[in-house]
């Protein structure tokens, strides 16, 4: 059986799910050498496996999203050390070669989800248990991280302890939606201001809208998978008759929550909180009394309230620690992974994890951590630069950067091989090479078009046509110059957001060139076109171009440019169409910023690579 950390699997996985671009995998759990010890839960995540020809940084853009769950994870523990009795325990976490795993508790009943789905017993108590219950476990992680839960559904709401009614069963919260961007990790507080204020809102957003699902899924006692499940606004039924005289309350602010023009200032978290906060001397009437009891019976009431100061204080110390504990465990699993990922070569999510240690360190106030990651980081970072660098005279210059943060023997070796390819280039790159190249050129952008690799068959024609240029090959570079608007128009269609956007490239493409393939998807983005224009509402649209912005921001940060283009391209039009000149004019210059930076990191030469660079920077 699989084992992750210290702990081993029991038998075959609980469950698997195959979900949007992963599979999650269940295992129940004991802690090595326990055969009777107590039961853990582990739960695995991998991004699927892509097929052959889609890419050469489909590896890369998988440890990203493994260490972007495990970033959530991270979140999940620090927030419940700070007091998130609401929130799902986190015992260990990780990167095994199976996927990004963590450990938590086993909850033998289950979750909200299999509640519902075996019709369990639901009154208007229950309701307001299990609101409270969510609200207050999004609120400890808006408050401990900047923003609530994201990912709230049945299947993330566990059910604690023994059998008992709903209304009186602890639950837990699980799984949030990831850490913020990389590209708010990297701005100072004031920078980051009004993007994390969209994210804060967005994400709030979403989990007021999934707490109004819930209440559907309770009240009317089936599952609910998206909006096409139930009808806005849900309607008088018998099934919230049956909640007595609350029921028509529950389903006018279940109403409330599915709103799509539902503002904050009408409905929020700390208002909802404040709205089904038990009342605490009703709820604690019988502790007090016995209190009063003890101290009429043993007169030490000063005694009992120094005691009580004391303990007070001895439990603030303790969360303190605790957060201090829990800040210093994932510092120390950051800088794990990151010389991990060192050892594996994969320089750029190495210096992402010491940048998170630098943060960490910061916080923890340890300036010897701090510089380490510092020296880390910058070591990483420019081993990322030379690995991706088009040219070898800038991958030397990179590495001897690296060498001065860290003397090491294979970075030392790897420069020397460098300088060596240099010194060849210069001697080999003859009339004879240029026109081997052309002709590879040409034959790759060719290959590449077959697997549908369009975007990389661009850069090779590209490659074609400037090598064409120089050898005064006109046939030739009217061939690849043909291959590369064709190219590029598809590939623009494939990345398009929106039906209108990947037609117009298509038909742009069957100018160049005629293609079956190209004319399918054609016939099929019209119909898609079609079908949208009859689907699509204002509030939908509204919802649709914040997610592009956050999107696109989170893809930058991520270096993944050139689909950050797309969301931005996607959220010009939706502000257009929603006559939003300010958010028009911000996702112009992401757009525009990020198609420059898109065409600098596919550049095949260094002179387009710097002219696409300084066009990013007058941009941005």
């Amino acid at each position: 059986m699989p084992t992750f950390g210290d702990y081993e699997t029991v038998g075959e996985p609980v469950a698997t799910r195959d979900e949007r671009g992963h599979v999650s995998t269940i295992w129940q759990a004991r802690k090595s050498r326990e055969s009777g010890g107590r039961l853990y839960a582990i739960k695995c995540y991998a991004p699927r496996r892509r097929q052959p020809g889609e890419g050469s940084s489909g590896e890369a853009l998988d440890e990203d999203l493994g260490l972007e769950f495990l970033e959530g994870i991270k979140q999940l523990k620090k927030a419940h050390s700070e007091g998130g009795s609401c929130l799902a325990s986190i015992h260990a976490f990780g990167i095994a070669a199976t996927g990004a795993w963590y450990v938590t508790d086993f909850y033998p009943r289950n979750t909200l989800k299999a509640w519902v789905a075996r019709h369990g017993s639901v009154d208007s108590a229950a309701v307001r248990h299990v609101v409270y219950s969510v609200v207050t476990g999004c609120l400890v992680l808006k408050r401990s991280r900047g923003y609530s839960h994201g990912n709230l559904k049945s299947g993330n709401v566990f059910l604690v302890g023994k059998p008992r009614p709903l209304r009186k069963t602890p639950l837990h919260l699980g799984d949030p939606y990831p850490a913020a961007p990389l590209q708010l990790s990297r701005l100072d507080a004031d920078d980051r201001h009004s993007p994390g204020e969209l994210l804060q809102k967005v994400t709030e957003a979403r989990d007021l809208r999934a707490i109004g699902e819930l209440i559907l899924e309770l009240v009317e006692g089936r599952l609910v998978q998206s909006g096409y499940d139930y009808n806005y606004p849900v309607a008088p039924s018998p099934a919230w008759d049956r909640l007595g005289r609350d029921g028509e309350r529950w389903r006018q602010l279940c109403n409330r929550l599915l709103d799509p023009q539902l503002s904050s200032a009408q409905v929020n978290l700390e208002s909802l909180a404040k709205e089904f906060r038990p009342n605490p001397v009703i709820a604690k009437l019988p502790v007090i009394l016995s209190v009063l009891g003890v101290i009429c019976a043993v007169g030490g009431g000063v005694y009992l309230a120094s005691h009580l100061i004391k303990q007070s204080s001895k439990q603030r110390q303790e969360t303190r620690e605790a957060k201090r504990r829990a800040t210093l465990e994932i510092f120390d699993s950051s800088i794990t992974n990151a010389n991990k990922l060192l050892e594996d070569s994969n320089y750029s999510l190495a210096a992402v994890e010491f940048q998170k240690a630098v943060k960490l360190a910061g916080e923890l106030n340890d300036t010897d951590k701090k510089k380490a990651a510092e020296q880390g980081q910058g070591h990483a970072s420019m081993l990322a630069q030379a690995k991706a660098a088009g040219l070898v005279e800038d991958e030397i210059k990179a590495l001897e950067e690296a060498l001065k943060f860290k003397q090491d023997a294979k970075v030392e070796a790897w420069l020397a091989d460098a300088r060596r390819r240099k010194e060849q280039g210069d001697q080999e790159r003859t009339l004879a090479q240029k026109r081997s190249e052309l002709d590879k050129a040409m034959a790759d952008g060719e290959r590449l078009l077959g697997q549908t690799n369009y975007a990389q068959a661009a850069v090779e024609f590209q490659k074609a046509v400037k090598l064409a240029g120089e050898l005064n090959d006109t046939d030739k570079k009217k061939a690849a110059d043909e291959g590369e608007r064709f190219a590029v128009a598809v590939s623009q269609a494939k990345a398009a957001g929106w039906a209108e956007d990947e037609i117009k490239s298509f038909e742009e493409a069957l100018k160049v060139r005629k293609d079956a393939k190209v004319e399918a998807w054609l016939a099929d983005a019209k119909r898609r076109k079609e079908q949208s224009e009859q689907q699509r509402t204002l509030a939908q649209k509204r919802i649709e171009l914040d997610k592009a912005i956050v999107d696109g921001n989170r893809l930058l940060g991520q270096t993944n440019y050139a689909q950050a283009a797309v969301e931005f391209q996607k959220a010009v039009k939706l502000a257009g169409e929603l006559n939003d000149t300010d958010k028009k004019k911000a996702a112009e210059q992401g757009q525009g910023y990020a198609n420059a930076l898109a065409q600098a990191k596919a550049a095949g030469r260094i002179e387009d690579e710097i002219k696409s660079l300084e066009e990013a920077l007058r941009v941005n």
